[in-house]
């Protein structure tokens, strides 16, 4: 029978602060995307979920790729839902959510990255698209309770020391009936507490 490990995370500023300062590098172009290389090509996305279609009609720099998969695409968006992108970056997933609720609908973006949002508002001011970008933790979202409609994120709960109570503000946050599409990454091995605790890794 397997056991799971019981990890003592470093749930500290420092290691949170790492994570932040990377990703703000990478928002402002001062170094290269999370897992090294340049920004996804059409090929890669398509491989995650992606339309070539959909990617073409983005605004520049919207994509990053920093992400690991496409949860709008296991959506069926309609008018004028309200959408909370948990870690929206600089919009790829809060633009093509937009496309879909159109006009009458939300799209909110929650980033713990300022850099971030200012890169995804710009986005969206020099295209005229209807999404929001508030700095914040997904521990702790900035939203009243039974307030929208579907929740997404892409690759970022894997962040988060606190992932259970990142469940629980999802659900907080989510309308009865809501809906939530997930893309992230996990371990198919047990980490040694050495990894776990360099602040280096949990931004790579």
């Amino acid at each position: 029978m397997s056991t799971t490990r019981d990890y003592r995370l470093p749930a500290d500023e420092k290691t949170v602060e790492t994570v932040r300062d990377r990703y703000g590098r990478i928002a402002s172009g001062q170094t290269e995307t999370c897992c090294g290389g340049d920004i996804v090509t059409t090929v890669d996305a398509e491989m995650l979920g992606y339309d070539e279609s959909e990617l073409a009609v983005l605004p520049d720099g919207a994509n990053l790729g920093l992400g690991c998969g496409a949860p709008v695409s296991a959506l069926e968006l309609q008018p004028g839902e309200t959408l909370l992108d948990l870690g929206s970056g600089a919009g790829i997933d809060a633009f093509l959510a937009a496309g879909q609720v159109g006009p009458e609908g939300r799209v909110i973006g929650v980033d713990l990255n300022p850099t971030m949002c200012l890169k995804a508002q710009a986005n969206a001011a020099a295209t005229g698209t209807t999404m929001e970008c508030h700095e914040g933790r997904m521990e702790d979202i900035p939203l009243p309770s039974d307030s929208v409609d579907v929740v997404i994120s892409n690759g970022v709960i894997n962040l988060s020391f606190r992932k259970r109570k990142v469940v629980e503000e999802m659900f907080r946050v989510l309308k009865p009936g809501g809906r939530i599409s997930i893309t992230d990454i996990v371990s198919g091995k047990q980490l040694t507490q050495s990894i776990v605790n360099d602040p280096k890794l949990w931004a790579s």
